[in-house]
């Protein structure tokens, strides 16, 4: 297959070449070098670019969808923002500092990925697998995740702030100084998700411009926190109607202002807990 004078088969060298808008749908691409090319808006559906090289590509407004994108090295500021890739396989591919704001990537199999510093922000999400994930500092702030698979996935500073996560399943999540502060948990499952606090260093705090794991005002009535660890975890004001708290460690937590009604303490740990009146457990 040739394109604009250009060889598109597997292991092509392709890199810094102009693509832009060209239409590379069902394409094999896998192991190609595409290091900076320029794939603004080029239709890539269905392409198979698994292990391919796009580091530093621009991929702005492409369409990926149902791409096979396994393996694939997207880091160095790569640019998806505003790509479509519904449905697209990116099993294991490397994320990181990638751009993929307002991108569509719903159903799409982002397992064991990695997506450190990763911008996802309003990026649509829903019923995504992202099991296993590593997700650390990255920027999902306002993005869609509803019915999402975020099972084992590692969390840690990274932004939720506004997300949507209705129904995600986040069981052992690592959520550790994440900022989950407006986010929408509604029956979203966090059984043995851990969201205790650990205190940010002056640098870090610099680099990711939130501190500590910040719950307020968070949503997540009817959700499953069975056997979560919520240690010393700052959940002022969150609604917790009808959530399951069973056996969860909430000692230190400070649950101010939060509502409990018809929750399930049952065995839960609140040994220091700041209670919803201001007064502290035993």
């Amino acid at each position: 297959m040739e394109v604009n004078g250009y060889k598109i088969e597997p292991g092509a060298n392709l890199e810094d070449v102009n693509l832009a808008q060209t239409n590379l749908e069902g394409a094999n691409l896998a192991q190609a070098n595409l290091r900076y090319a320029n794939l603004t808006q080029a239709n890539l559906a269905s392409a198979d670019m698994e292990d391919a090289n796009l580091a530093g590509a621009d991929m702005i407004g492409a369409n990926l969808s149902n791409a096979n994108l396994s393996g694939a090295d997207l880091r160095a500021d790569v640019r998806l923002s505003g790509a479509n890739l519904r449905g697209a396989n990116l099993n294991g591919a490397n994320l990181c500092v990638a751009d993929l704001s307002g991108a569509d990537l719903q159903g799409a199999n982002l397992s064991d990925v990695t997506a450190q510093s990763t911008y996802l922000m309003r990026a649509n999400l829903g019923g995504a697998n992202l099991g296993g994930a590593d997700l650390d500092a990255a920027y999902l702030y306002g993005a869609n995740l509803t019915n999402a698979n975020l099972v084992g996935a590692n969390l840690r500073k990274s932004s939720l702030n506004g997300a949507e996560l209705t129904k995600a399943n986040l069981s052992d999540a690592h959520l550790t100084s994440a900022d989950l502060s407006g986010a929408n948990l509604t029956q979203a499952n966090l059984t043995s998700a851990y969201l205790g606090t650990r205190r940010m260093s002056d640098r870090e705090m610099r680099i990711h411009r939130f501190d500590s794991d910040d719950i307020l005002g968070a949503n997540l009535s009817g959700a499953d926190l069975s056997g979560a660890n919520l240690t010393k975890a700052n959940l002022i004001d969150v609604n917790l109607t009808r959530a399951s708290l069973k056996g969860a460690n909430m000692s230190g937590a400070n649950l101010l202002g939060a509502d409990l009604t018809n929750s399930d303490l049952s065995g839960a740990v609140l040994t220091g807990a700041t209670m919803p009146d201001g007064s502290i457990h035993d």
